[in-house]
């Protein structure tokens, strides 16, 4: 049995909803699901029920909530006295990050402003080389790095996902399952420095090709209005193509994956810093185990 499925049966009970538990936890709503339901299959018996008016508790459900609230008290008194221990519930944590990256942070900034509510959260967004300038130079406690390398066993992993093709809805390849990097030499290519280009780059290296960059652009939302218009392609992380932006994104072949990881910039780490990386390794554990969700 997991801390992290009686939070979720709990917060499921307190917020009568798996979609209102999510957001006070900080997790997906198919996280808090699976939660349940790997509580459930070990004790054998359900403990929620679903109905029009949100979620009940079934009577095992009710006989084992006095206990699961007192266990849960229990853990947050432990840490709290071990933040406190290593100087983690206070101070400013500065966490530099492009602008594909930073639409996955207030999720986190969140979950750490409940747990830690000593600790100021400023969030430094930039282009590639100036997040790159800011960790380098210590300015920032932690910065988040964009590669296509398999992260490490000790990095800290935010997300992951595809590179895709972006063209426009009349483009000649609109209509193609896949891609190739060497089908899109022919149109203009458009790329931006926010958290794109680097990778971008390393994919036509790999690819033995020769890139040639029309336009550069900061805004991803630039980006996107440009290629929608027929003034060329680009190459993006899907997370940075949102539905109904009039554009057609086709998957890599072969397929490109883009890992994103925290770095940590101080030497030793901070406290706040201390504190964001147990929180992502929380995230993490949950993840790795059988029935939970990915971040």
């Amino acid at each position: 049995m997991q801390i992290a499925q009686l939070r979720a049966f709990v917060a499921a009970l307190d917020e009568n909803g798996f979609g209102a538990a999510a957001h006070v936890l900080g997790r997906t709503q198919s996280a808090i699901s699976h939660a349940v339901a790997a509580l459930e299959q070990e004790l054998g018996a359900a403990v929620l029920r679903r109905s029009r008016d949100g979620v009940r508790a079934t009577p095992l459900g009710e006989q084992i909530l006095p206990r699961a609230r007192a266990v849960l008290r229990q853990v947050e008194g432990i840490e709290e006295d071990a933040r406190a221990l290593r100087g983690m519930n206070r101070g400013r944590l500065r966490i530099a990050a492009f602008p594909t990256a930073c639409q996955l942070l207030p999720t986190y900034i969140a979950a750490l402003r409940r747990t830690c509510p000593g600790i100021e959260v400023v969030l430094w967004e930039g282009t590639d080389q100036e997040v790159e300038r800011w960790i380098e130079e210590h300015l920032v406690d932690v910065g988040v790095r964009a590669t296509l390398d398999t992260p490490g066993a000790d990095e800290l992993l935010l997300a992951t996902d595809e590179m895709v093709a972006v063209v426009d809805p009349q483009h000649p390849l609109a209509a193609e399952p896949t891609v190739r990097l060497s089908d899109l030499t022919d149109d203009p290519m458009l790329v931006s420095d926010g958290g794109c280009e680097p990778l971008v780059d390393q994919l036509h290296a790999d690819a033995g090709i020769s890139l040639r960059i029309d336009q550069r652009v900061r805004e991803m939302s630039t980006l996107l209005a440009m290629v929608r218009e027929g003034l060329g392609v680009t190459v993006v992380p899907e997370l940075s193509v949102e539905e109904g932006r009039g554009v057609v994104a086709i998957p890599l072949r072969p397929r490109a994956r883009r890992h994103l990881t925290l770095v940590c910039a101080t030497d030793p780490p901070t406290g706040p810093v201390l504190a964001l990386r147990d929180l992502l390794r929380a995230e993490e554990h949950e993840a790795e185990r059988p029935n939970a969700s990915c971040v």
